[in-house]
């Protein structure tokens, strides 16, 4: 897993833990950043609540990112929408998919089909293959090729500040490393609860277009 990937899963998660406060659970809140101050060094303090020490959560929130707004409300969208309607297919039909599911998983959360998950994975090294275009309709790939350059701005400015705050002995530029590495893969999820329950995977019905909290529930 990419680090870069944790960095934009913390978006997710915050959201996450928000929406379970108001089911009495403890809010959670992650130390946040803007991506303009990342970049000029102005939120050291911030990096070192997220990452360093032993009440650090590992995670933080960076606002602003060049881009990825839009990005992110476009890519993930697309990628909502793909997935709804190839879980009206059965899962016997799902070779050769880019967009894969993992019917392991979904037995896992909680099965019968209640819980559906689909990934895409792609080489950092690499392009997102331009079947995604035929599988997800034409400009998927540029889209979510899109949301990984914005993700990238995130990782640049955040991992080498990281060496620098740990010392550069310490760390052996571990973090600045991890942003140039190519052996590791992206990988972009659409998590679906279906409200099926019943061995069905989404339903028989013909898939509906792609809501606002389908998006909300995927992640890079």
């Amino acid at each position: 897993m990419r680090v870069r990937e944790l960095l934009l899963t913390a978006a997710v998660f915050l959201a996450a833990m928000i929406a379970a406060s108001a089911d009495g659970h403890e809010r959670v809140i992650l130390p946040a950043a803007t991506h303009a101050d990342l970049v000029s060094g102005r939120a050291d303090a911030t990096l070192r609540a997220a990452f360093l020490g032993a009440d650090a959560p590992g995670a933080m929130l960076v606002r602003g990112i060049p881009g990825y707004e839009a990005a992110r409300i476009d890519a993930l969208r697309t990628l909502a929408s793909c997935a709804r309607s190839m879980d009206a297919v059965d899962a016997d039909s799902d070779g050769g998919r880019l967009l894969a599911a993992n019917a392991r998983w979904d037995r896992a959360h909680g099965g019968n089909g209640e819980f559906t998950r689909r990934t895409l994975a792609a080489e950092t090294s690499r392009r997102i293959p331009a079947a995604i275009d035929a599988q997800c309709g034409d400009g998927a790939r540029r889209k979510l090729e899109t949301l990984r350059a914005a993700a990238d701005a995130a990782a640049r400015a955040t991992l080498p500040r990281l060496d620098d705050l740990l010392g550069r002995e310490a760390s052996a530029g571990f973090f600045a490393d991890a942003v140039n590495a190519d052996a590791s893969l992206d990988h972009f999820h659409v998590y679906r609860r279906t409200g099926t329950g019943t061995g069905t995977r989404a339903g028989a019905a013909a898939p509906a277009a792609a809501r606002d909290d389908d998006v909300s529930s995927s992640d890079v």
